[in-house]
């Protein structure tokens, strides 16, 4: 019988069938990356009753990230061409992360 309590929280490299099939053994939750589409089928289709959520960063955009589906729902060139006001800085108004960090000001 699959757990009714515990969440799996996905982060770093792509999912595996033997991932998916732990969780849909031992996990109620599951809250994927928005790229990770397929893993969201496979899981809904084992297990109906399972809530799965997709992980959104709201406090930055990542240069590196290549699309067309992004961690913080905005590209980072869109943040920049938005403007200073998308980033966070720090006391000397330099950007902190390198210019990756958005969603927050000063």
């Amino acid at each position: 019988m699959p757990a009714t309590t515990g969440a799996w929280i996905r982060y770093g490299n792509p999912v595996d069938d033997q991932q998916i099939d732990f969780a849909v053994a031992h996990y109620r939750v599951a809250i994927l990356q928005p790229w990770e589409g397929a893993a969201l089928e496979k899981l809904k289709s084992a297990r109906p009753d399972m809530t799965v959520l997709c992980y959104k960063c709201l406090s930055s955009t990542r240069s590196y990230e290549e699309g067309p589906v992004f961690t913080s729902g905005v590209d980072y060139a869109e943040a920049e061409e938005a403007g200073e006001d998308w980033f966070a800085h720090r006391a000397d108004g330099s950007r902190l992360a390198g210019g990756q960090a958005a969603g927050v000001t000063h």
